[in-house]
């Protein structure tokens, strides 16, 4: 997701996305619970709630990058697609 890449997030600095995906996946009627954890940036739940005959489902994963260094091609923070590829910060790892 584009706006996902847009967004930094550097470890420790994981406020604005943790936001932004709270904010996302209660409009797809997750339960959502940020949870702040002292020395690094927020961690978000999410639980969506079947009825006690579905299964569940468990996404695991991390929301933080590294700084961006010098010598992108593109801007780090700038979404481009380029064919069916997308550059930038985070979108050859969970960003992605």
């Amino acid at each position: 997701m584009k706006k996902l890449v847009s967004l930094p997030s550097n470890s420790g600095n994981e406020h604005e996305i943790a936001d932004f995906l709270a904010k996302f996946l209660s409009k797809l009627k997750f339960d959502v619970e940020t949870i702040s954890v002292t020395g690094c940036g927020p961690t978000v739940l999410a639980r969506y709630v079947f009825t006690d005959e579905e299964p569940c489902l468990l996404l695991y994963g991390h929301i933080d990058t590294v700084e961006p260094c010098k010598g992108w091609s593109y801007p780090p923070f700038k979404p481009t697609v380029i064919g069916r590829r997308l550059y930038g910060l985070g979108s050859g790892d969970m960003k992605g």
